[in-house]
């Protein structure tokens, strides 16, 4: 069952990163086919405010709780706003985001033990679908995630290592692995650094 959920993570954390791609897309080829010549605001300074402005404006009105149940819509949102109308930032922090969020909502559907290993394979799902490294996102998700609650768990046991970490690793493993395959099927399979080629 823990594996089963794992996978769905996986591939709605790639879905939802694929998505976000696509609408800061949107948002950056919306701003771009408007006519600025009418604004008095040069359009390096317009469309970063304009962006600003919308997500001030759209946090005031989701009020504290960001939108409950669909806060992870909601962030998603406005992070493509914010990165498409210009600001410096990447799809990489919303991307964990996402995948946190979804493996949050799943909650209730695995053991409470397994509920740290859930949001280590949302966790990993985000980093590797957002750089496309299904490696770098297990090790993520392993060192900032799995070591706390292990460092925890030796603690409580007085040295004693929890018995499952194989488990652990197979989850963030399968959420990683297929969300980088469904964010390599939608954005394609370029790396997310690669080293440009001169031609003398």
């Amino acid at each position: 069952k823990v594996l089963f959920v794992a996978c769905l993570t996986g591939l709605w954390t790639g879905s939802g990163v694929v998505g976000l791609n696509k609408a800061i897309h949107l948002v950056e080829d919306s701003v771009a086919h408007v006519d600025w010549h009418g604004v008095f605001v040069p359009e390096a300074l317009a469309v970063p405010v304009l962006g600003g402005a919308t997500v001030s404006l759209a946090k005031v009105a989701v009020g504290k709780e960001g939108g409950g149940r669909l806060k992870p819509i909601v962030d998603s949102v406005l992070a493509a706003v914010t990165l498409g109308t210009g600001f410096s930032l990447g799809p990489e922090g919303p991307s964990v985001d996402i995948g946190k969020s979804l493996a949050k909502s799943f909650r209730r559907a695995v053991p409470g033990g397994c509920y740290t290993a859930l949001l280590a394979a949302g966790s990993a799902a985000g980093i590797s679908a957002g750089f496309n490294a299904p490696i770098s996102g297990v090790f993520f998700a392993l060192e900032t995630v799995l070591e706390r609650e292990s460092m925890g768990d030796a603690a409580a046991t007085r040295g004693e290592p929890p018995p499952k970490e194989a488990l652990d690793l197979a989850v963030v493993t399968l959420a990683s692995v297929l969300a980088a395959i469904v964010s390599q099927i939608g954005l394609g399979s370029e790396p997310a650094m690669t080293i440009p080629e001169y031609r003398l």
